[in-house]
């Protein structure tokens, strides 16, 4: 993936990166939850690739 966006040594996948099996409508709303606020909290993010400094 970095290779195609020429971003040498950028870390893609955070760590404790995990899998998740979807098992009910409940964990399902939650994970959409997830995936619609998680964007707007990428900026604060530690890991924030304009951030080195704090990885």
């Amino acid at each position: 993936i970095n290779a195609a966006r020429d971003l040498t040594g950028v870390k893609f996948w955070q760590r404790n990166y995990y899998e998740h099996i979807i098992r009910s409508e409940e964990s399902l709303a939650q994970l959409r939850t997830y995936i619609e606020q998680n964007p707007q909290k990428w900026q604060h993010d530690q890991l924030h690739p304009q951030n080195p400094s704090k990885w």
